[in-house]
């Protein structure tokens, strides 16, 4: 009797592990805006939350009229880099939070250092959109910077020309830039262009 019960209960779990999986498989698939909706809201905790809800902003821009005449709407393609980003992102988030108090410590002696010589400067980077970005910044050195929306994030890096990049809730944005002292660099998409638009001071 105690081995017929062990069974059922086996059975129960593996096939409730299977629902669940099968659940998660289809709505990394899924094209439905309600659902992935629907599924971010009832799964708070899931480790593929960032993904998911770049997804259903891809599915919402994807839904809005183009404002130019004849123009094709563009096509839902979800690629493998999105998903690859959205991990990335995570990890490098991860990775700046574990060295938070180091980096404000660099951010405030740069905010009050008056010394002429100095060679840093602190780019400030505002996300004014509904996605998460990663900012990669090329110059002498590399680096990437994880913002989350509708939030900032800071670096000090040395002065020099820096190329900014950066995916944008699926819109691409390049800029050059010469850092010569602390700057603060808004983005935020910008509908009528469909490119992201930046905003520096």
């Amino acid at each position: 009797m105690k081995n017929t019960m062990l069974t059922w209960s086996l059975l129960l779990l593996l096939g409730s592990c299977k629902t669940e999986s099968a659940a998660k498989f289809s709505i990394m698939d899924s094209r439905d805006e309600k659902k992935v909706e629907q599924y971010i809201r009832n799964h708070p905790g899931d480790k593929n939350l960032p993904f998911l809800k770049q997804k259903l902003q891809a599915l919402k821009n994807a839904k809005k009229p183009k404002k130019r005449p004849g123009e094709l709407p563009k096509p839902i393609v979800f690629k493998t880099i999105t998903e690859r980003e959205a991990k990335e992102y995570a990890q490098i988030l991860e990775e700046s939070k574990a060295l938070h108090s180091k980096n404000t410590v660099k951010v405030l002696n740069q905010l009050f250092n008056s010394d002429q010589s100095n060679t840093d400067a602190i780019l400030l980077v505002q996300n004014n959109s509904d996605c998460n970005m990663i900012l990669r910044i090329q110059g002498s050195k590399y680096y990437n910077l994880a913002v989350p929306s509708h939030g900032e994030n800071s670096i000090v890096i040395p002065q020099g020309d820096y190329m900014l990049s950066t995916n944008l809730c699926d819109l691409s944005y390049v800029s050059n830039k010469k850092i010569t002292k602390n700057v603060v660099v808004a983005l935020k998409p910008n509908v009528p262009t469909g490119y992201p638009k930046a905003e520096s001071n």
